[in-house]
């Protein structure tokens, strides 16, 4: 790996690190960040305006994972909202049929 590819996968890991937290971030392997770099194309053009970082090839590649990571964790909290939505249904289902059952 290059000097410059290895600044960049340190300057995405770092900003990554910060965003998602340990727990998701401990989740992201530096293979699957040189993979993105790798398929990020440009040169190194500034853009203030960037969500996470100056760097457009870092801005983008971070969001990439930002992304992924924080829909998995909003998907498994619905989930879990489910379930239990469902079991409250289950326990009011229950108690319908002992009441009307004369329990």
């Amino acid at each position: 790996m290059n000097e410059k590819l290895s600044d960049d996968v340190d300057l995405v890991m770092s900003v990554l690190s910060d965003v998602l937290g340990e727990s998701r971030f401990s989740n992201i392997e530096k293979n699957d960040v040189i993979k993105e770099l790798s398929e990020v194309e440009g040169e190194e053009e500034f853009d203030y305006t960037g969500s996470y970082h100056p760097y457009k090839r870092i801005d983008s590649v971070v969001k990439h994972f930002v992304s992924k990571y924080k829909k998995r964790k909003h998907n498994e909290e619905k989930e879990k909202e489910f379930e239990k939505s469902k079991n409250a249904e289950e326990e009011v289902d229950s108690d319908s049929e002992m009441i009307n059952a004369g329990i």
